[in-house]
């Protein structure tokens, strides 16, 4: 699996690895509780837009780990 700017936050958080790219990121989202009710909502796209984090940037680095 190729991780896109579609990729589903909860995608992304069942791999470890992943995780902790998003935490070197800043992404909030990896450890908010309330970002867990949306796992199967919120876009990393939403996400990266929303706190203007770097998206091409972060995507070239998940799909370095998995």
């Amino acid at each position: 699996m190729v991780f896109t700017k579609d990729t589903k936050l909860r995608e992304i958080l069942d791999n470890e690895k992943s995780k902790g790219v998003l935490t070197e990121h800043g992404v909030p989202c990896a450890s908010c509780p309330f970002a867990r009710m949306e796992l199967d909502i919120l876009t990393i796209g939403e996400i990266c837009e929303s706190y203007d984090i770097d998206l091409e940037k972060l995507l070239e680095n998940l799909n370095k780990v998995k």
